[in-house]
């Protein structure tokens, strides 16, 4: 009787990702969901947050990080919709990995406050709706971490050739985070930007798709038809028939609601209608051959290096096939879609009138 009413108080242990594989390094990857109480002002202190969680600990200074890691950077991201903790350690230092870890989630040096760089990139402008001027301070870093660093929004996934039991392990540290902290509504914050992070691109978003949508994944590859690689509708359009853009893409970003489907078009000359209607000219001209295509470029993104996804998970741009973005998909995708990463998503049957319809719809919506 005892026993049992102890097992119905314990939390559920946090969800850890085991990715067991030859290789000389082990990969350490957490994905954090952003709660969606956070007002603007508090997502423009965030890259703040993640410069102090990425520089050092209360147990390991910078030049100990350094040594655990032996030189790799340790990257705290965020993104869109989430929290992204990525670093990699040789494969003889897996304690010390998993201490390090630990050591990030539970006891992160926020005492001296930071000051966050102004993000720059082609994706800022729909990763970021821009970051604060000045010093965030040590209070203001404390609360916004003790908001966002829950279990009940996290998953670890790891990858490489570990130890038997490591998933436990991990999960067994990672007991005793600190509560949240409410806020302090006179508490003093820094100010806005007064720039524009979407100055200098045509952004539109269609609306959200359902993650529980069982045809996420046509979705997926219309999306990248539409406009991933040099060879898609967008690229067709926006670059080669209109000459308005040096760079574009179709992503489907993440949120709190679904996946949004986004055209983000550098340019300095928008013009949102005169794209949407090359757009829908381009789409009903698609073959069989823009489906095998679209899938191709999937797969060749399964299987290489090859960043071309309608995915984001990163401010570099989309996932590789490499270790670290195979075990940050492996614990983000459960956290959003409740359903295990599958990598065989683009061998989906859909056929050239549902992509086709699938697209049109979310061209037309875009706003």
């Amino acid at each position: 009787m005892i026993f049992a009413l102890i097992l119905a108080l314990q939390k559920p242990a946090l969800p850890v990702e085991v990715i067991q594989e030859p290789g000389e390094e082990i990969r350490f990857e957490a994905a954090i969901l952003l709660p969606s109480e956070l007002d603007r002002e508090d997502r423009a202190e965030l890259p703040a947050l993640a410069a102090a969680m990425a520089k050092a600990t209360q147990d390991y200074p910078p030049s100990v990080v350094t040594g655990i890691t032996d030189g790799r950077p340790l990257r705290v991201e965020i993104l869109a919709d989430s929290l992204r903790i990525s670093f990699g350690v040789n494969s003889n230092a897996e304690g010390p990995g998993v201490d390090l870890l630990s050591s990030i989630l539970l006891r992160p040096r926020l005492g001296e406050g930071m000051k966050a760089e102004k993000p720059r990139g082609f994706y800022t402008s729909i990763l970021t709706g821009g970051v604060v001027e000045g010093l965030v301070s040590s209070d203001e870093l404390s609360y916004l971490f003790g908001q966002i660093i829950r279990p009940e929004r996290m998953r670890i996934a790891v990858a490489g050739p570990v130890a038997p039991g490591i998933g436990e392990k991990i999960a067994g540290r990672l007991t005793a985070f600190p509560s949240a902290v409410k806020a302090n509504p006179y508490r003093k914050r820094q100010s806005l930007p007064n720039y524009s992070p979407e100055a200098g691109n045509l952004v539109l978003r269609s609306p959200s798709i359902p993650y529980s949508a069982p045809d996420l994944s046509a979705r997926l590859i219309a999306w990248t038809a539409l406009g991933v690689g040099k060879g898609s509708a967008l690229f067709r359009t926006s670059r080669e028939r209109l000459g308005m853009s040096y760079r574009q893409e179709a992503i489907l970003l993440g949120t709190p609601e679904g996946f949004v489907p986004t055209l983000l078009v550098a340019t300095d000359k928008p013009d949102a209608e005169a794209l949407r209607k090359a757009l829908l000219e381009d789409i009903e001209g698609w073959t069989d051959d823009d489906v095998s295509r679209a899938k191709g470029i999937l797969r060749a993104n399964q299987e290489t290096s090859l960043p071309l996804s309608p995915l984001l998970v990163s401010s570099g741009g989309p996932p590789t096939n490499d270790a670290a973005d195979r075990a940050f998909l492996a614990a983000y995708w459960p956290l959003r879609t409740g359903r295990a990463w599958d990598q065989l998503y683009w061998a989906v049957d859909v056929s050239l009138d549902d992509m086709k319809k699938l697209a049109r719809e979310a061209v037309t919506a875009a706003k």
